[in-house]
């Protein structure tokens, strides 16, 4: 099951992260795309926009000095990876992630607009149904970084290691779902499912995923190698050495099969304490960071000359969940009064604007607003309008005590809060809404308890009224029926549905695009559910988290990604300037 946020990569797709994914990198000129009328697709260059990315990139260039080959770019890490084997539970870290991606490779790269670019893959995999299978071809100059071709047969090996019930994985699903492989040619392979696996692209995509060395592996107990160094690289870099506590160092893959890394090395220095970050960025000892989004921090770095600091919209994003089972949420005149009584944009204005300006609410829960899928469903039934909802108390026959809090049926509206303590954020966020909401006659009051409680025990037993943390999305919503849709164990639906509400309708349009393949009738699918959902208000979508990077003027090529991936997803297109 999902679980709540920290910075991990947690089990997914199964687990999405609750505590957190895009044009492809700068590798190539833009495309546009036209129709004929025959239906095939026309590519044509767009000269123009080429021009103007090697306009922006000379003035990069410009402003920092020339391009220099090789050198080294000191990366400060807030976390020190356990161990650096991403394939097991226990290298599930996001720390895991920032140092495996410019080493091992999956079948695609997640983008920074959690969309999915094939990596590993010689284009689109070919899709059949009747049954169901997935055809695999890999590209032909990939090699791992001994020389050896990357093969059919490794793709088939990291499906067997991951439904092995001896290897400790994150998770299986969709892999369990593979009833057959056959290796076609030496760079080609097909999977058959028992049945339609729509979000099948989420296979071989996450970190957690990437393809595993057969010629080396076979054999070995993966529960157990790996933990300390990977030995064979099919990303632009490759291990040398982790010195625990300090640094550890990735050099060159002279054998990397892409355009080749301009670099010649990569150190992740381990930097847990924030002004120390800092210091260490101001003084040029390291040259990119990745922080959490703090506002204090932000504005230090922003102090500092030569610093460019890039915020996102990242894709870890914070909700209310309004529990219908009790008695103060049952009616749902009182979850709309609520929605409409809290002005979401002011509380992105206070605690998100300062580190993401363009940052806004959002409305939706199961696109983020930097997906292409995205649109407002929620933006009607989450409009401010404090008047209109304290009318829907009054026509529901609600009346305000003498404590200016409004008594519905016998049930005050004084509603406990359930959410994180130590979190500055969602205590800021706690007392803007408890005084919006006192605005309209209903009351907030704290319950906070320790992340472990809150995510081990109280929200698997229901045992809050509303509570605010975050979940984190992916390329694909899938994972939607468990989160929203009405409670079957048997047919897998609602096991993570906290609220206790239910829309048969929606849950049936989840369904339905959990087993469409077609990309376009898949996102209308799950835009109807989005909307009905809006209608019976579960949840308030509040806003995204912001995901920042810092990086001195003089390297250029890094570019923020939200998803699990992380900041170095692609480092083989970094370089340093004079």
């Amino acid at each position: 099951m999902k679980q709540p946020q920290d910075r991990k990569i947690w089990r997914a797709p199964l687990l999405l992260l609750l505590a957190l994914a895009m044009v492809a990198a700068a590798c190539g000129g833009a495309e546009d795309t036209t129709t004929e009328d025959d239906g095939e697709e026309v590519v044509e260059e767009t000269e123009e926009t080429e021009e103007t990315e090697e306009a922006e990139e000379d003035d990069e260039e410009e402003a920092a000095g020339g391009r220099v080959e090789g050198g080294t770019v000191i990366f400060g890490a807030e976390q020190e990876p356990a161990i650096v084997n991403p394939s097991i539970q226990e290298g599930i870290l996001f720390a895991t992630s920032v140092v495996v991606a410019p080493q091992l490779y999956p079948l695609w790269r997640i983008t920074p607009e959690l969309d999915f670019e094939p990596l590993l893959l010689d284009g689109e995999p070919v899709v059949e149904e009747g049954p169901f299978r997935v055809t695999y071809t890999l590209k032909e100059e990939a090699v791992w970084s001994d020389g050896t071709p990357i093969t059919a047969r490794d793709v088939e090996f990291t499906w067997e290691r991951r439904v092995d019930p001896e290897v400790e994985v994150a998770n299986r699903t969709g892999y369990d779902l593979v009833t057959e492989t056959e290796i076609v040619d030496d760079k080609t392979i097909t999977f058959t499912f028992e049945e339609v696996y729509a979000p099948w692209r989420l296979m071989f995509s996450t970190i957690d995923a990437v393809i595993l060395p057969a010629h080396i592996l076979e054999g070995e107990d993966l529960n157990e190698v790996w933990r300390d160094e990977i030995p064979i690289a099919s990303g632009p870099f490759q291990f040398e050495d982790w010195n625990r506590g300090v640094d550890m160092t990735l050099v060159k893959n002279e054998n990397y099969w892409g355009t080749e890394p301009s670099l010649d090395r990569i150190v992740f220095r381990f930097l847990e304490d924030s002004s120390t970050q800092v210091q260490q960025l101001r003084g040029g000892e390291i040259d990119v960071l990745a922080p959490q989004p703090q506002i204090d921090l932000v504005e230090q770095i922003e102090a500092i000359d030569d610093v460019v600091l890039n915020a996102v919209a990242g894709a870890s994003w914070e909700h209310l969940n309004l529990q219908a089972d009790t008695p103060e949420l049952a009616p749902l005149f009182v979850r709309q009064a609520i929605a409409k009584g809290i002005d979401r944009a002011s509380l992105v204005d206070a605690l998100i604007a300062p580190i993401q300006p363009d940052a806004e609410p959002l409305d939706s829960i199961f696109y983020l607003t930097n997906q292409p899928e995205f649109q407002p469903n929620w933006s009607d039934a989450l409009a401010y309008d404090p008047a209109a909802a304290e009318q829907l108390l009054i026509d529901n026959g609600c009346e305000l005590g003498d404590d200016d809090v409004y008594v519905c049926d016998g049930v005050r509206l004084s509603i406990p809060y359930a959410t994180t303590t130590g979190n500055e954020r969602r205590e800021l966020t706690f007392e803007v809404l408890q005084a919006q909401l006192a605005d309209i006659g209903i009351e907030l009051t704290a319950d906070f308890s320790e992340a472990s409680v809150l995510f081990g025990t109280r929200l698997f037993e229901r045992d809050f009224s509303i509570s605010a943390w975050g979940w984190t999305g992916t390329p694909d919503p899938f994972n939607t029926i468990s989160q929203w849709g009405c409670t079957d164990e048997d047919a897998g639906t609602g096991a993570q549905n906290f609220t206790g509400t239910c829309s048969e309708e929606a849950t049936e349009l989840m369904r339905q695009a959990n087993q469409e393949i077609d990309p376009d009738r898949r996102v209308e699918l799950f835009q109807e559910a989005d909307s009905l959902l809006a209608e019976l208000v579960p949840a308030i979508p509040l806003y995204q988290t912001p995901t920042i990077t810092a990086y001195n003027t003089r390297v250029v090529g890094v570019e923020t990604n939200p998803s699990s991936v992380g900041p170095t997803w692609n480092t083989q297109d970094w370089y340093l300037t004079e």
